[in-house]
């Protein structure tokens, strides 16, 4: 603590090492601020990738339909 933010410690006469936890709560609330921003962040990237990965999966599946219907000589329904 006293490395990062020397401002928030002190030494006392004792040379006990003390932290003004009052001074230190802007800093945690920023750091949460923060780290919410991060994790919106990422749950959006997650629904469009999982998105994008459904999307994926439907045209593999209509390609595989097509293929089937091929190989079995039928006509390939038409899609919704």
């Amino acid at each position: 603590m006293e490395k990062i933010f020397p401002e928030l410690a002190s030494t006392g006469a004792n040379s006990y090492k003390a932290v003004n936890y009052a001074q230190y709560t802007p800093v945690l609330v920023e750091a949460i601020k923060e780290l919410k921003a991060e994790n919106d962040a990422l749950k959006s990237r997650a629904t469009t990738l999982e998105t994008a990965a459904q999307a994926a999966d439907h045209a593999s599946l209509l390609t595989l339909q097509v293929q089937m219907a091929h190989v079995l000589g039928e006509q390939p329904r038409a899609q919704k």
